[in-house]
C-alpha cells in the first residue's frame, strides 16, 4: 500500500509518500510546500491544495494519513490563532486529497510510542523522531525538512 503522508499547516505543509512494504517501508518520495505570510490567504490555501494534488497525480498514493492539531499546554499559552491557521491548512490539504482514504493520525501517539517527553519543543523532538525515520524507513535523502521528516 502506498501513503501520503502530511504534516499541516499554513507556512510549512510537509509531505511524504511511503511504500508499507512488508519488510520495510520505502520512501518514494517527500517535500515541504511553503507559503509566503505576505500572499493573500485565499492563493495560500490554493498552493498548498495544488501541491498535494500534484504529489498525489505524482505517486499515485492508495490513502493519506493527516496529523491531527494538537494543543500542547494551556489553551491561553498556544499562539493566537494557530489552531484555526492550521486548520484552515489541514483543510486545504483534505480538499487536494478528495478522493482518498484518509486517516487523521494524533502526533502525541507517534511521541508516546518514541518515548518523547511530554512538553518537548519541536527542537528537542526533531533528533529523535529523525533518528526513527532514519532507521525505519528505507531510502531517506541525507536532507530532509523537518515538516518532511514529521509527515
Amino acid at each position: 500500500m502506498r501513503i501520503l503522508g502530511v504534516d499541516p499547516g499554513l507556512a510549512h505543509v510537509g509531505w511524504a509518500v511511503v511504500d508499507s512494504l512488508p519488510q520495510r517501508p520505502t520512501l518514494v518520495a517527500c517535500g515541504t510546500v511553503v507559503t509566503i505570510p505576505a500572499m493573500p490567504l485565499v492563493d495560500r490555501l490554493e498552493t498548498i491544495r495544488d501541491a498535494i494534488e500534484t504529489a498525489i497525480l505524482a505517486h499515485l498514493p492508495d490513502a493519506m494519513a493527516v496529523e491531527e492539531f494538537h494543543r500542547i499546554g494551556k489553551l491561553d499559552e498556544v499562539h493566537d490563532g494557530s489552531a484555526v491557521v492550521v486548520g484552515m491548512g489541514t483543510a486545504a490539504v483534505l480538499f487536494g486529497g478528495s478522493g482518498l482514504e484518509v486517516e487523521m493520525v494524533r502526533a502525541g501517539d507517534w511521541h508516546r510510542r518514541l518515548r518523547i517527553p511530554a512538553g518537548a519543543t519541536r527542537d528537542q523532538r526533531k533528533p529523535i523522531v529523525e533518528r526513527w525515520v532514519r532507521a525505519m524507513v528505507r531510502g531517506c535523502p541525507d536532507r530532509m525538512s523537518d515538516h518532511a521528516v514529521d509527515a
